[in-house]
């Protein structure tokens, strides 16, 4: 496995690890002239490099959105001025409904515990929030919510 890895092609993290340990591109030169496998803190590095910055989802996330129907969507602003802190990434007013969209890299993204708190909040409040990285995952949600653009 020498070519670049695509991180599209792994189901889950322990996959795409490996992958990164076996592949001969990312193998570690030692002082020795021969190399070794990344160990797990030089594959989470790698795997930083390999996957997307939240930004490339949030922008695919919102130009799906923007192409449906009744829909209204904004990008919340993170550390502006009042703003209450946790609220998701994305917002939607879709037929009526809110929607709050947390976006992660995959992989790699990890919600915090304010996150957490927000989400539960705006199911609580009858919107719907969740964590998604995809399109694909968003499209699967308004349909489980019975959205049919």
């Amino acid at each position: 496995m020498s070519e670049g890895i695509k991180y599209t092609e792994f189901a889950n993290l322990p996959e795409i690890l490996q992958a990164i340990k076996q592949a001969d591109r990312y193998q570690v030169k030692k002082k020795d002239g021969t190399s070794r496998p990344p160990n797990l803190t030089e594959c989470r590095k790698i795997l930083t490099e390999l996957v997307p910055k939240e930004k490339y989802f949030q922008s695919r996330i919102i130009r799906y959105l923007e192409s449906l129907n009744h829909v209204f969507v904004w990008k919340e602003q993170a550390g502006y001025g009042y703003q209450i802190s946790g609220l998701p990434d994305i917002c939607a007013v879709i037929e009526g409904k809110f929607y709050g969209f947390e976006v992660k890299r995959p992989f790699i993204g990890k919600v915090s515990p304010i996150q957490r708190e927000r989400m539960k909040e705006i199911r609580e409040a009858g919107g719907v929030a969740e964590v998604v990285s995809y399109v694909n995952e968003v499209a699967m949600i308004l349909k489980r919510e019975g959205f049919h653009g």
